[in-house]
């Protein structure tokens, strides 16, 4: 009827019903390509002094995988840098930092298609 304010002709039974222009728009969802996604970290379980000058690092991969790792180190209340890149798949490594006595403290980077995660939690062993 003219004049139905009621009426706004939101719900007509043709295609351009409202619901129908949802059901387009559903089912294009999830077709466009966001892009590289950021990795997790991975997480470091154990850092232990294997013979004194010599550690031991272990830690798991972020359900995200990892193309390369970096190992970055500090000595005291030092900042940490880049010591070693490991490939993706590595779960341990074994580093030498030398043979002066202190705290050596590690943390791993994982990139993934050109990104890199946050860094890891930060495990220490003194010798």
């Amino acid at each position: 009827m003219p004049g139905n304010a009621a009426d706004s002709g939101a719900n007509v039974d043709d295609a351009g019903t409202a619901e129908g222009m949802d059901a387009g728009r559903d089912a294009g969802a999830g077709a466009v390509d966001a892009g590289p996604v950021m990795p997790g970290a991975p997480v470091l379980t154990s850092v232990s002094v294997v013979t004194h000058g010599t550690m031991a690092i272990n830690w798991q991969l972020p359900a995200s995988g990892c193309s390369t790792l970096a190992l970055r180190m500090k000595v005291g209340a030092g900042a940490y840098s880049t010591v070693r890149s490991l490939t993706g798949v590595a779960t341990s490594t074994q580093y030498s930092p030398g043979h002066a006595n202190g705290t050596y403290c590690y943390q791993l980077t994982c990139t993934l298609q050109g990104l890199e995660s946050a860094a890891s939690n930060e495990r220490c062993a003194t010798q």
